[in-house]
């Protein structure tokens, strides 16, 4: 996966947090699908009515996007350096 790729979503299903509880969050999806979400996962900032993005990735997946960032992040350190 690409840098692009998950910046767009192409693996990725939007949805609301519907309402946090305890150590649950129940997170309504976009085709109305409700998942219920461990609290301890959810991002520090998040609460009821928030939109939100679940990424599927596999292992492989997410070592070749973190190559992919730190190449970017690397060719943006050196493209300012000139």
């Amino acid at each position: 996966m690409s840098v692009e790729e998950l910046l767009r979503g192409k693996y990725a299903i939007s949805g609301t947090i519907e309402e946090i509880d305890g150590n649950f969050a129940i997170l309504k999806l976009a085709d109305g699908q409700q998942i219920s979400w461990p609290t301890h996962a959810l991002p520090r900032d998040a609460e009821p009515g928030q939109a939100v993005k679940l990424n599927l990735t596999t292992k492989h997946m997410e070592q070749h996007t973190k190559e992919e960032v730190a190449k970017e992040i690397l060719k943006e350190i050196l493209g300012k350096a000139h």
